[in-house]
């Protein structure tokens, strides 16, 4: 085994040790964000998950960051020097999100058939999620009919081209997607599921610690949503689209 993969777990359990003693609500999470770059003319990388933290080097802007996990609106990251850290999620723009992650279980290789359906099925997944965001003490997210016309477009698309997965023939990746639609936001992801009912596609998601995250994450505060029609063999396609909006 070589040396990097040696340090990079110890280097982990170290950077937690520190934040022990500080931080008692903030939890790790896993996420599908796997690289940002920074827009920040200069970032602090610090010990921890806020500005009170130790500050261990910086980065400066336009640099790759890998994303390890996240912590509320910090990103634990690994630096091209292979040291970690975290981040406020604020000054970085992320680029890549895991593929991998949406083709678990059952879904793995298929092909993608149904129709599309706005109405009820939308309405209950945005209920089931916020519900959960207000058990644990989350805002809801707002209702946002561009997100919602987003996801449906993405949903549309996935079944005209018969496929399931993050990346799309027509539109590249959901950020780029989301560009060519004209939303702008500081930090976006995109949670896919499909199975036989929304309860049913809404408790594998959350039983996932990636799209969990997104679903629980402190960063995002609206969410556009779009079920479609059952397939030949009775599954549901979900989309979800979270964004960050940008502040001025």
């Amino acid at each position: 085994m070589s040396k990097r993969f040696i340090i990079l777990p110890a280097a982990i359990a170290v950077l937690f040790s520190i934040m022990g003693a500080q931080s008692k609500k903030a939890e790790f999470a896993s996420t599908l964000e796997r690289e940002a770059v920074v827009e920040a003319a200069t970032l602090n990388v610090r010990t921890g998950p806020g500005m009170t933290y130790p500050i261990i080097g910086a980065e400066k802007k336009g640099a790759a960051l890998e994303i390890i996990g996240a912590m509320g609106n910090w990103y634990l990251v690994k630096r091209r020097d292979d040291s970690i850290g975290m981040v406020s999620s604020r000054y970085v723009r992320v680029t890549k999100i895991e593929e991998a992650d949406v083709k678990e279980g059952d879904d793995a290789g298929e092909e993608l058939s149904g129709g599309v359906q706005a109405g009820a099925d939308e309405e209950l997944l945005f209920r089931l999620v916020n519900e959960e965001r207000v058990k644990g003490s989350l805002e809801p997210f707002e209702w946002d009919e561009r997100l919602n016309k987003a996801a449906q477009t993405k949903l549309e698309d996935m079944l005209r081209e018969n496929y399931f997965g993050h990346n799309s023939p027509n539109y590249g990746t959901p950020f780029s997607m989301l560009k060519q639609l004209g939303i702008t936001y500081k930090t976006a992801s995109e949670n896919l599921s499909k199975d036989k009912s929304v309860e049913l596609g809404y408790e594998k998601m959350m039983g996932s610690l990636s799209h969990r995250a997104n679903m629980m994450s402190m960063r995002f505060n609206k969410m556009g949503v779009a079920v479609g029609e059952p397939d030949d063999g009775g599954k549901k396609a979900i989309v979800q689209i979270f964004i960050e909006e940008l502040t001025s």
